[in-house]
């Protein structure tokens, strides 16, 4: 229920940013909160507060 909630709220603040990166292995979508990219990775497992960098369209974990 709360992975619900929550996807649905980044994928609306993803729309809002007009940011959209797709990334061929997995759907990415990413919000920005407080300055920092949180990207939630769609892979049966969600990862939350973890900072990402977009680096020429590879996500680099930092």
């Amino acid at each position: 229920m709360r992975e619900d909630r929550n996807r649905e709220r980044t994928e609306y603040d993803f729309e809002k940013t007009q940011e959209v990166f797709h990334e061929r292995r997995s759907s990415c979508i990413y919000s920005t909160n407080m300055d920092n990219w949180y990207i939630s990775i769609i892979t049966g497992q969600e990862k939350q507060n973890e900072v990402f960098h977009r680096i020429e369209g590879e996500l680099i974990l930092t």
